[in-house]
């Protein structure tokens, strides 16, 4: 039976749906005439790339190239919220007591004490609005989209941020403020787009290669503690250590989006996402859908409610030494990086590492009593450090080494339990339902970190 015979009685998408899996038609070898028979069809569907490639068998992935950019991807893929987290000294220097000639911890302005929970606001509502159009039509857009579109305005961003360190905004503190609040508004909107693209993305791929993703978003706080230590070391002052600092994140953020795109044109890459196409393709999700969606994997969800009961963000950040103002260079110039922020992504990728590690699939009660004791015992030991300016409650922890234990148990529990959930999420959910699931995931977390910001407020004004 010749080529032509053989294809005639069947159509070309059945053909190409028999090549994509391995198949061999009827049964039989393909042959040289049968190979250049079908080459006009160009079978072989792809993330939407013009040349299109058959595939018999995976595809090497020479040097590990993939893994490593998928490690660096969710590096990038977190390093935005991580890295303007780890700015605080220089939020704290563009919106302080001008009338003063030092930063006062007793004396702070309003915007300067609750800038971390108005930053809360900022990127949680929008964010909020685009995982809900994600759950219905976000599996319309490729992931490899999704992760560009999410790459590239980061740049942008961390560019003109840059650019405003060596700008004089000690008159108009209130317009830096909104304008710092409008670019973490789009920040926010670009990681709505991106977060679930580039989960789905890494999924797509052998587990290894996911572990490698969850991984690499663990080291994006060390990241930038580290370049953060290392500006403050190299330049005398705080504008100086802020402008090379977000220098370097702007070429890290460049560099990290043309490895992947270059990642993406691999055979390996292109294999691995080779039925993306047939997702976009799938119907805009209904409400019916969404709402099965809560109700099957509902354990996750309160998860979610449970682990962001207590708002440590709006507290961490008024953190200080017990050796602040009195000339020490660890309490008024490390203490806060390297405590708050280095330390902590230090335990957070340990425990990370120590999920992909020991890969157990824990019962969901166990999960809940860690989640809990994390939310409850930790999250009030933070409240009880030494954060100011304080009028109505006592500090208990008044020591720096009693706060940076807090912090790694914080820290260390809080990774290892969220990689574990995470893992067994991407093993319990269906390939082709993951997209949905993660935005209805990320809604959800969303919707609760929106109606516990409040308590921001409310916890600052405790102290």
């Amino acid at each position: 039976m010749n080529a032509e015979t053989k294809y005639s009685k069947i159509s070309k998408n059945k053909v190409c749906d028999i090549l994509h899996s391995n198949y061999i038609l009827l049964g039989e070898d393909l042959t040289a005439a049968d190979r250049l028979l079908l080459k006009p069809l160009e079978i072989g569907r792809d993330v939407g790339e013009e040349k299109k490639v058959p595939w018999e068998a995976e595809p090497k992935d020479r040097f590990y190239f993939v893994g490593v950019v998928l490690f660096i991807l969710g590096t990038v893929n977190t390093l935005p919220g991580s890295f303007l987290a780890n700015a605080n000294e220089y939020w704290m220097y563009k919106l302080r007591n001008t009338s003063l000639d030092h930063d006062d911890p007793n004396n702070r302005p309003f915007l300067q004490k609750n800038f971390a929970t108005f930053q809360s606001f900022a990127i949680i509502l929008p964010m909020i609005v685009m995982y809900f159009i994600a759950a219905f039509v976000g599996h319309k857009i490729r992931p490899k989209t999704k992760a560009l579109i999410f790459l590239c305005p980061i740049i942008l961003i961390f560019f003109v941020h840059t650019l405003l360190v060596n700008v004089n905004t000690d008159g108009v503190q209130l317009a830096f403020f909104f304008f710092t609040s409008i670019t973490l508004v789009v920040l926010s909107v670009v990681t709505g787009i991106g977060a679930v693209g580039c989960l789905t993305l890494a999924s797509s791929f052998p587990s290894n290669y996911t572990k490698c993703f969850l991984v690499g978003q663990g080291l994006a706080g060390i990241f930038t503690s580290v370049i953060r230590i290392i500006s403050i070391a190299s330049a005398p002052s705080t504008v100086d250590a802020a402008f090379i600092y977000f220098v370097t994140g702007t070429v890290t953020m460049a560099i990290g989006t043309v490895l992947f795109v270059m990642a993406s044109k691999t055979p390996f890459f292109r294999y691995h996402l080779r039925d993306i196409d047939a997702e976009t393709k799938r119907k805009v999700n209904s409400i019916g859908a969404i709402l099965r969606a809560v109700q099957q994997f509902w354990k996750v969800l309160l998860l979610n409610v449970i682990g962001i009961i207590f708002p440590i963000a709006s507290i961490v950040n008024l953190v200080v030494s017990e050796y602040k103002g009195t000339g020490n260079t660890w309490g008024d110039w490390y203490f806060v990086t390297v405590a708050t922020f280095l330390i902590p992504a230090i335990c957070e990728i340990t425990g990370k590492l120590l999920a992909t590690l020991i890969d157990k699939d824990y019962p969901w009660w166990f999960l809940y009593i860690g989640i809990l004791i994390k939310s409850l015992l930790l999250g009030p030991m933070i409240f009880f450090s030494n954060a100011q300016p304080r009028s109505h409650t006592p500090v208990v922890f008044k020591h720096d080494w009693q706060y940076i234990i807090i912090m790694i148990l914080n820290s260390l529990w809080g990774a290892y339990l969220g990689n574990v959930l995470m893992l067994k999420l991407i093993r319990l959910i269906p390939k082709d339902k993951l997209d949905l699931l993660i935005s209805v995931d990320l809604l959800f977390a969303g919707l609760v970190a929106i109606a516990t910001a409040p308590l921001g407020l409310i916890i600052v004004a405790m102290l």
